[in-house]
C-alpha cells in the first residue's frame, strides 16, 4: 500500500503499519520481552500499543514536546513511573533520527535496575539506530496518523 508521493516521501497506509509492526516485533522477540511498553507521543502510541498487546506487557504513554524545534531540547511527562523499578521496559516511537526523544524518555524513568530498549518502525541510518527497528530509510515518511481527514 506504500505510494510515492513525490521523490524523496513516501506515504504509508495503515496495512504497511501494521507489516511494519509484525517485523518490529519479530526482531524483538528474538532477544527481549518487556514488561512494559512506553509509546512516545504522538505518533509512538500507536506501534506501542501493538507491540505492548503482542507481548502482553504493561502500556504507558510519555508526552514528548521539543523546546523551540527539532534542534531544541526535549521535555517529557509520564505518569507516575514508581511501579517502573526492576522492570525490563521498551520506549516505542514510530521513527527515529536523532535518538533525542528515547534518551529524554529513558532520562526521566531514570533508575539503574531496569533493563531500557529502544524501537522504532523506521530509523534513519546516518543517524541514532535503535535497538530494535523494522526498516532503515532516507525518505520523509507520512503516516496514516499524520494525515488530515
Amino acid at each position: 500500500m506504500m505510494r510515492n508521493i513525490h521523490i524523496g516521501k513516501m506515504e504509508l497506509g495503515w496495512e504497511d503499519i501494521e507489516k511494519f509492526c509484525k517485523i518490529l516485533i519479530e526482531r524483538i522477540e528474538e532477544n527481549f520481552f518487556p514488561d512494559v511498553v512506553i509509546g512516545v507521543s504522538r505518533a509512538g502510541l500507536i506501534p506501542a500499543l501493538i507491540v505492548a498487546n503482542h507481548f502482553d506487557a504493561d502500556f504507558v504513554p510519555a508526552i514528548a514536546k521539543y523546546i523551540c524545534d527539532y534542534d531544541g531540547e526535549v521535555e517529557v511527562s509520564l505518569p507516575d513511573i514508581k511501579a517502573l523499578d526492576n522492570s525490563k521496559i521498551l520506549i516505542v516511537d514510530d521513527i527515529t533520527i536523532s535518538g533525542k526523544t528515547f534518551f529524554a524518555v529513558k532520562n526521566k524513568i531514570g533508575g539503574d535496575s531496569n533493563v531500557i530498549k529502544f524501537a522504532s518502525l523506521f530509523c534513519h541510518p546516518q543517524f541514532f539506530i535503535p535497538d530494535f527497528y523494522a526498516q532503515k530509510t532516507k525518505v520523509k515518511l507520512i503516516f496514516p496518523w499524520d494525515k488530515k481527514l
